[in-house]
Order: C-alpha cells, then sequence, then structure tokens
C-alpha cells in the first residue's frame, strides 16, 4: 500500500510542469454547495457521480454505486441487510443523505440514520459527495460529509429486465414524456431474489421489493423553473432468524425564481417516511419502528458584485418516530444560515456560519471556511477546508423507552462536536487525466455511548467518548491509447475512539484500501474491470460472551462489466462480481456473495 501512494505522489510531483490546456477535461458544477460552482472552485474534496457511470457499471442498489467511489469503505450483513459507510474514517451515522436536497435519514433508528436499501436508483441523474464538515450547510449529521442524490426526468420509454445468480430477477419500466420545456417519467421497478447463504447455515436469505414513483420537470416561464420527485418502495427481507417489512416514501419539490439578473430564489420541501416491521421467529414476536421527517428551506443567492455572492438561508425541519416500545416522540428544528463566495483572481473561497436551534437541547453554531488556488501555469490547484460540525442526538437517544431491556434514553443529552480538516492539491495532466491527494484529520467530543447510570438503576446514554481520525487519499486517473482509461484510487485511515479507559479502532474499516478501474470503449459498447482491496479491519464475535474482537483477513475482488449496443435503442450487459469466487466477509459472520452472474437487456425509445 505504501508504494501504491509514492507511485501517486510520485505522478503528482512529476507532473507539476507546464501543461497545454488544450483538450482539459470538461468541468462538473456542483450543486449541493448551495451556492453552485464547478469542481475546482469549492475547496472541498468531491465525488460526482454521473447516470453514465451508474449505467457503465449496472448497479442495482446506492450501496453498490458507493462502492465503487474512491475513497469509501462498505460493510454489511449481506444483501437486503442493513450497511454501514464510512467517509475519512467515521460511518454513516455522521453523513447526512439527501434526495434533491432533501433529508432522507430516519429518525426511527437508534443513531438517525438511513438505511441504504431503502433508496433507489430510479432516474438519479448525479449523485455529488461532498467529503468533510458540512454542518455549516446542513445541520446534523453532516460531519464527515453529505451524499446528495439529485433525480431528473428524461422523458423517453425504457424497459429493462435482468436476470442472474441466485435466481436473481429484476424488472423496470419507465414511460416518460416531454413537451416543450416540460419532463416527466413514471418508473415502476420488481426486485426478487433467493438469496444467499449469509451465515453458513445452510439458509438462504431471500429478500424482494417494489417501487413505483415519477419525476418531473418544468420551466414555467423564463424566471420560474419547478421539479417534484416522489417514490414508494416497499419490500421484505429475510434473517436468520426473523423477516423484515419495509415501507420507504420520499417527496420532494423545488423551485426557482429569478428575481433579477443578479438574484434568484429558491424553495426546497419534501418529506421521507419509512415504516420496518420485524418478526422474530424464535420469541414469535413483532416490533415495529416508524419515522417521519418533513423539511422546508428557502434560499436567497444574490449576486453583490464580480467579487462576492452571498445566500442567507432559513429552514424548518421536524423529525417524528413511533415505535412499539414508544410512540409520537419528535423533534423541531428551525435553522438560519449565512454563505459566502468571494472570488479574488485564482483564489476562491467560501464561507459559512448557522446557527440551529432544536427543541431538545438549544442552540448549536457550526461554521466551515474552504479555498481553492489554482496555479494557472501547471494547472495545479489547491484545496483546503475547516470546520465544525455536530450530529444531534436522536429521538431513540432521547426518549427511547425499552422496560424488557431497562434501557432508557437521556433527554439531557447534547450533541456530539467536531472539528475537521482536510487539505490536498490536485494537478490536471491536459487531455491525458487527472491526479490527486489530500489530507484529512477530525476530532470528535462529547460521543454519546451506552453506559449503566447506578444512580438511575438502568442502562442509558451518556456524552463522553472521543475520537480521533486521520488519514490521507489518493487517486490517478490516466487517458490511454486506443480509447481507454485506468483509474486507481489508495486510502489509509487511521480511526481512534477513547471509551474512558483505552483507545479502540473503528470497527469494520480496512486501515488501509485500493481500488482501481479499467474501462475500453468499444465500437459498440464498453468493457470494464475493478480491482477492490480492502486492508485487514477489527470486529467483534458476538456469538460469545462477553464479545471477543477478532481480525476479518484483508481481500482482494475483482468484478467485471460488459456493455453491447445492439442498435440505437437496444443494449446488453453482462456483470460478472468476484471472478476468483474469494470467500471474505465485511463484517464478522456474514459471508458476501460468491463468483456471480448477471445478464440484462435495456429497450429504451
Amino acid at each position: 500500500m505504501k508504494n501504491l501512494l509514492k507511485i501517486t505522489s510520485l505522478i503528482i510531483v512529476a507532473s507539476v510542469t507546464s501543461i497545454p490546456s488544450k483538450a482539459e477535461i470538461p468541468s462538473v458544477t456542483v450543486v449541493s454547495t448551495k451556492i453552485p460552482l464547478s469542481e475546482e472552485k469549492t475547496g472541498d474534496n468531491v465525488i460526482v457521480i454521473t447516470k453514465n457511470d451508474i449505467e457503465k457499471w449496472k448497479v442495482k442498489s446506492i450501496e453498490d454505486v458507493l462502492k465503487t467511489a474512491e475513497g469509501i469503505a462498505v460493510s454489511d450483513n449481506g444483501w437486503g441487510q442493513v450497511s454501514n459507510i464510512y467517509i475519512y474514517g467515521l460511518d454513516k451515522k455522521y453523513i447526512l443523505f439527501l434526495i434533491n436536497g432533501i433529508p432522507v435519514n430516519d429518525p426511527s433508528t437508534p443513531d438517525g440514520t438511513v438505511d441504504l436499501s431503502l433508496l433507489n436508483l430510479s432516474d438519479v441523474e448525479i449523485i455529488e459527495i461532498l467529503k468533510g464538515p458540512q454542518s455549516a450547510l446542513y445541520g446534523s449529521q453532516a460531519v464527515a460529509g453529505v451524499i446528495n442524490i439529485i433525480t431528473k426526468p428524461e422523458g423517453k420509454n425504457l424497459v429493462n429486465l435482468e436476470y442472474g445468480s441466485y435466481n436473481t430477477k429484476k424488472g423496470t419500466v419507465k414511460v416518460g414524456f416531454k413537451k416543450e420545456n416540460t419532463l416527466f417519467d413514471l418508473f415502476y421497478t420488481d426486485f426478487r431474489t433467493d438469496g444467499y447463504d449469509i451465515k453458513s447455515d445452510g439458509d438462504k436469505e431471500s429478500s424482494n421489493y417494489k417501487d413505483i414513483g415519477y419525476t418531473f420537470s418544468s420551466l414555467l416561464n423564463q424566471n420560474i423553473k419547478i421539479e417534484s420527485y416522489f417514490n414508494y418502495k416497499s419490500g421484505e427481507s429475510e434473517y436468520d432468524n426473523g423477516l423484515e417489512k419495509y415501507h420507504k416514501l420520499t417527496a420532494t419539490f423545488n423551485g426557482k425564481y429569478i428575481l433579477s439578473p443578479k438574484t434568484i430564489a429558491s424553495i426546497n420541501l419534501g418529506t421521507s417516511q419509512s415504516q420496518r416491521n420485524f418478526t422474530d421467529y424464535d420469541s414469535d414476536s413483532q416490533t415495529y419502528y416508524s419515522g417521519s421527517t418533513y423539511y422546508a428551506d428557502l434560499n436567497l443567492k444574490t449576486k453583490l458584485s464580480d467579487l462576492l455572492t452571498i445566500m442567507p438561508s432559513i429552514n424548518h425541519r421536524v423529525d417524528v418516530t413511533d415505535t412499539t416500545s414508544y410512540s409520537d416522540k419528535s423533534q423541531q428544528t428551525d435553522s438560519a444560515s449565512l454563505n459566502s463566495y468571494i472570488k479574488l483572481k485564482n483564489l476562491n473561497i467560501l464561507a459559512g456560519i448557522r446557527k440551529d436551534h432544536f427543541s431538545s437541547f438549544g442552540t448549536f453554531t457550526s461554521y466551515k471556511l474552504a479555498g481553492s488556488y489554482t496555479v494557472k501555469s501547471s494547472r495545479t490547484l489547491f484545496k483546503i477546508q475547516y470546520g465544525k460540525s455536530f450530529k444531534a442526538p436522536s429521538i431513540d437517544q432521547l426518549y427511547g423507552e425499552y422496560p424488557n431491556w431497562n434501557f432508557y434514553g437521556n433527554p439531557d443529552l447534547k450533541p456530539e462536536k467536531s472539528r475537521s480538516l482536510t487539505a490536498g492539491l490536485e494537478q490536471r495532466l491536459g487531455k491525458y487525466g487527472t491526479a490527486g491527494i489530500s489530507y484529512f484529520k477530525t476530532k470528535t467530543t462529547d460521543v454519546i455511548t451506552t453506559t449503566y447510570d447506578p444512580v438511575k438503576g438502568y442502562l442509558t446514554y451518556t456524552n463522553g467518548k472521543e475520537g480521533k481520525t486521520e488519514g490521507s487519499e489518493s487517486s490517478v486517473m490516466v487517458k490511454l491509447p486506443l480509447n481507454s482509461k485506468v483509474k486507481v484510487s489508495y486510502t489509509h485511515t487511521h480511526s481512534i475512539w477513547y471509551d474512558g479507559t483505552s483507545w479502540n479502532p473503528t470497527l469494520r474499516l480496512p486501515k488501509n484500501m485500493y481500488k482501481i478501474s479499467f474501462t475500453k470503449n468499444l465500437n459498440k459498447g464498453t468493457i470494464t474491470f475493478m480491482a477492490i482491496h480492502y486492508g485487514k479491519r477489527e470486529d467483534y464475535d458476538f456469538n460469545t460472551w462477553p464479545a471477543t474482537q477478532v481480525t476479518l483477513p484483508a481481500f482482494t475482488i475483482y468484478n467485471c462489466y460488459m456493455l453491447v449496443k445492439i442498435n440505437t435503442h437496444l443494449s446488453g450487459y453482462i456483470k460478472l462480481f468476484n471472478l476468483t469466487d474469494k470467500n471474505y466477509q465485511l463484517a464478522y459472520g456474514y459471508n458476501e456473495p460468491g463468483r456471480s452472474i448477471f445478464a440484462g437487456i435495456k429497450l429504451s425509445f
């Protein structure tokens, strides 16, 4: 791993020379920064996953998309199970998930996180990942970063059928409408699989889901544009000792009104609602969890001069939870923020401050300062970012009631606080590609953890734990002859948490990780090979009491994706996963799929 990092660094250093700007790789505009900017002006470490990327990988879930992204590690318990992801050494409870700028995290989960399996890829236009502290933009949970899933209608008809290993079947039908400045897509997906033996006990875990929804976009006149998205997804997943049935509804509305050539008002409204029902076969019991989020956001972007653009914002959010153990618990948040963009020749500065008032614990102020500087002669971009972020206690941590376990929430909890620094450089290699390296460091305090309160006589939550994460990311993308390209990324992460007596590593997080992909464009299609390597990770064996710490071995898996365009409207594809049939685990005791093959056809018109 160290050699790979050295090679990456040498490539970057060697390329810091005068490189012609002709045929440069085009810039991508990032909208999740609130003030839309080209990627090189943000000061943030940004990953942009386009619709073409999703089509190339032919992935079936948001989780599979993230597995291909540089610097992001994933751990899961098999298909249909709850997954965890890591950015900058922090897990998904510190990551805010958005759809069209609307939060979709589930307030009924213990940490207020999102179940990735409940999100879908229908009509996704782009996925923007802003790494680093983003609470100044979005408030709570945006500590490690923000993942914004942006949808857009195409106005086309589509039929996509897929079949593969484990008797996996997936069918998608989309009906599109296009007239002048209006686009509308109505989509439906049906997925089911027999699953595989996750726990080596001879029992396969099947799963299935159906989702239906629409995406709408219309330019009403030269000054007003509206967009709307709706999705309802329902399904079920088997576990060794039970069954989960779930429902997920997401609805968003985004409107923009041009008040003047220099001022744009925007409004973002939405709701995300989840319901999960668990049946435990061992105890013959049933439990349910229901969580809803209602969100309203108003922004006013004003360009005061060629040097300064500002965006004041206000938003209102209500989270509501209802479970078997407790009902109708809620938390309300009112926020105000001011973000600004300053342009000074080759220097770009983003600054933001935000104040959130929570009905549970009061007010918290977060801020962010990010800058980028371009050396035009060498096409070298320097970036730096520093910010203060936070994660508010979840409803479950505040008000949860579990008498059977002698476990109760703590309404006196305070938010977890963090301070983060990221810095790096990116090198444009002219028409040949890009290279980059970055450093990140985060310190988290007042971490919420479980404890036994001898005075109250029960288990509860308390603030007190702290964590430190530090590491580096490097990547190189090079365009090769014969219409092909290779991309290499390497991530080194050191993440530890102090429990009051000792420092312990973050569970299931690889200290070293690399991803390599090679893509060859053919006359009528593409072929892509990918290698993913995870180094050793620490986990716990919960089959023992007390649980014992174990080390998960390193592994490398190889995947292949082939797409063939038969004609203008018809294409076919084959996906080959785990080509060497590697036996590996992302979480201790839970197997990942062996060698698998999936094939599909896509008709669009």
